[in-house]
């Protein structure tokens, strides 16, 4: 009875296991970098020489498992990350530790250039998501509407409207009973956005606010 429990854990120990060991691998290969780097350096190469050397070869390596997934759209990532992740991710980063590697030693670019990497992702993502956060923050904030929107409000399926609204163009949409005109209103008291649907056999249309 228990030989099989004990076959069953070292079962289950093994992706802990090769986890481990992909990531101490991960951190080996990624040291030897900065040594060949340096290395390559010292014996005449430029830091385009090797930027061209680190993405050529990868490249072809990696070309068959490319046209495989579809050139089309690059394999699903699309031909617009694609290249937005080239340039934030790839050969610009890789030119400017290479060319710091002529001017420090190994130790310290190979300190100073994943903490740099690390703090510079994490600030990007601080401001990133704090502007989301408060664009967020301000649609669920509550719409102060003036005074004669508010009417407009209270009485939206046959409110005339008010002389502060400017009209910001329409529009024809297909409804059941016909084509019907939709207005956008923009106030410039409280700078409230409205569209006014005009149809006449519809109980539902009328006034309703669509933002700002």
């Amino acid at each position: 009875m228990d030989q099989p429990t004990r076959g069953a854990d070292k079962s289950d120990a093994r992706p802990a296991l090769l986890g481990v060991a992909c990531g101490a691998g991960a951190a080996l290969f990624w040291a030897l970098g900065f040594v060949a780097t340096r290395h390559g350096l010292k014996v005449g190469f430029t830091p385009t020489d090797l930027l061209m050397h680190r993405f050529l070869w990868s490249g072809l390596v990696f070309l068959p498992i490319v046209l495989r997934a579809g050139i089309g759209n690059l394999g699903g990532i699309g031909w617009g990350r694609g290249l937005v992740l080239m340039v934030l991710g790839g050969p610009v980063m890789s030119l400017i530790s290479y060319t710091g590697f002529l001017f420090v030693p190994l130790g310290h670019g190979s300190v100073i250039q994943p903490s740099s990497a690390t703090l510079g992702g994490l600030l990007l993502a601080a401001v990133f998501l704090l502007s989301r956060a408060l664009a967020r923050q301000r649609e669920l904030n509550p719409m102060e509407l003036c005074e004669p929107c508010k009417g407009i409000q209270r009485n939206w399926r046959k409110a005339p409207g008010h002389a502060e609204l400017v009209q910001r163009g329409n529009r024809k949409e297909d409804r059941e009973t016909g084509t019907v005109t939709i207005t956008r209103y923009q106030c410039d008291r409280c700078g409230t956005a409205w569209e006014y649907e005009s149809d006449k056999t519809n109980q539902q249309a009328g006034w309703s606010v669509v933002g700002r």
